[in-house]
């Protein structure tokens, strides 16, 4: 009986010798191994794509880092279609800075208005999606600036309209603390004069020397009322009261 060949195996691992049953010319081999006997297959063109990603990730990387943010190189090129290669690559570098500038900046107007879309068709496409989130984007910023002035015009306005009510008003709160004490008597009288007692007085008023709640004491002028005249006291609380709260607005 005639043996057939064993497989090699070496001690560092490389590849086994192939058994020599089935040669490579016979039509079995050739339909279970159709393509490695035959051909190698080229890493190189099967990994060139991502080679390219990656190198277009890399230079984008390096022109962030070693770039000033919003600065372009100014120099001139010369030959055209090299002009056109740099610019677009200028553009995927520096598109927010010329995004940013493009209204002051001439180089940026230049660059923005090159059409990358004969070396990628899909640079037309980005190119219109661009625009349109620019314009939404510029539509929304000034709806934030308008909405944003109107809050703060009404801020405003409330803010005067809260300090004209606590110079108006502050009195009032004063005088519901007050109120809460254990003093029975808010308006205590002091003093009543007439003409015919204290000629200061003018002919037909009544001089009334009175203090409400803490405050100083406070001297009204009453015209024309008598003082058995039920009129005479509210006369006198009314002018004591406009007397407080003018010294309160003034303090």
């Amino acid at each position: 009986m005639e043996s057939l060949d064993t497989p090699y195996f070496s001690s560092f691992g490389s590849s086994p010798r192939r058994s020599l049953f089935f040669s490579p010319r016979s039509r079995f081999a050739r339909n279970i191994m159709p393509f490695s006997m035959f051909r190698a297959p080229n890493f190189q063109d099967m990994f060139q794509p991502l080679f390219d990603m990656i190198n277009q990730a890399q230079q984008a990387m390096d022109g962030h880092l070693h770039r000033l943010p919003y600065q372009f190189p100014m120099a001139e090129f010369t030959a055209e279609d090299h002009d056109n290669r740099s610019v677009c690559k200028e553009i995927r570098h520096n598109s927010t800075g010329c995004l940013r500038m493009k209204d002051q900046c001439e180089k940026c107007r230049e660059i923005l208005s090159v059409d990358c879309s004969a070396s990628d068709p899909s640079q037309n496409q980005l190119r219109q999606e661009l625009n349109s989130s620019l314009q939404l984007a510029e539509k929304f910023s000034k709806l934030y600036d308008e909405l944003f002035q109107s809050y703060q015009q009404k801020m405003l306005n409330t803010s005067f309209l809260l300090k004209q009510l606590n110079e108006q008003f502050n009195w009032v709160s004063q005088l519901a603390n007050l109120t809460q004490g254990e003093e029975p008597y808010s308006l205590q009288v002091t003093t009543v004069a007439s003409h015919s007692s204290d000629s200061s007085v003018p002919t037909g008023f009544t001089k009334v020397v009175l203090k409400l709640f803490d405050s100083d004491p406070i001297t009204v002028t009453v015209p024309e009322v008598s003082w058995d005249n039920p009129a005479f006291m509210e006369t006198v609380a009314e002018k004591a009261l406009q007397e407080y709260r003018q010294k309160h607005r003034e303090e």
